[in-house]
């Protein structure tokens, strides 16, 4: 025998009548549109406070908070960058080393990094004892 449209199986549960095939074809669309208008507005908001706050910092500003990063302390200055460190002396701190700590200044950062991480590693753990 014959299958009732919408009923039995291998039926699609979203079409209630075949005839509903144009209907909930039209409602997805119209899902889809408002959907893409809602996103829409939320990339001109975004793309907005962007050029906001591309107008308060300048160029140079953005570039020395970057390296100041590099120097960091938190999580045992995981983000401790002898590259960044030493274009930052280059580009905003020229006048405040000689031509001679400049060129030392790579050396002397990765001693001091091969030191501290070294050191970090080797610290005793302390244990709490109780009386």
């Amino acid at each position: 025998g014959e299958l009732e449209t919408g009923r039995g199986a291998n039926q699609i549960g979203t079409l209630q009548r075949a005839g509903d095939t144009r209907s909930s074809h039209l409602n997805s669309i119209t899902s889809l549109m408002r959907m893409f208008h809602a996103t829409d507005i939320f990339v001109a908001a975004i793309d907005s406070q962007l050029q906001e706050l591309n107008s308060r910092f300048d160029e140079n500003m953005v570039e020395l908070l970057i390296l100041s990063s590099s120097l960091n302390s938190k999580d045992s200055f995981k983000s401790f960058s002898v590259d960044k460190i030493c274009s930052l002396v280059s580009k905003f701190y020229p006048e405040d080393f000689t031509e001679q700590e400049q060129i030392r200044l790579p050396y002397e950062l990765q001693h001091y990094a091969v030191d501290f991480f070294q050191h970090v590693l080797t610290l005793p753990v302390s244990t709490a004892t109780t009386a």
